[in-house]
């Protein structure tokens, strides 16, 4: 998978962050009409959990991220929960 080139420059998303085996994936159907947007619930290689919102473009090969952020403590509880 590839990262658009402006996020990949930025590197405010690691693209490992992509690869946690224990990352919680949400549909979010409320934001768009265009596209499949996801919220992705996960940890970085640095243990930070973060909430990272995307979507997948050229047929699931690129991602598109609109936002990253740190989870809130009931994120952060909810991760820890169900792994």
């Amino acid at each position: 998978m590839k990262l658009e080139k402006r996020v990949w420059e930025n590197k405010s998303v690691p693209f490992f962050f992509f690869l946690d085996e224990n990352a919680i994936r949400f549909f979010d159907p409320d934001h768009s009409t265009t596209e499949d947007r996801f919220l992705m619930l996960g940890i970085s290689f640095q243990l930070r959990t973060l909430v990272v919102c995307h979507c997948f473009r050229v047929s699931n090969d690129v991602i598109r991220i609109f936002s990253a952020r740190k989870a809130d403590q009931a994120e952060e509880a909810e991760y820890w929960n169900r792994r």
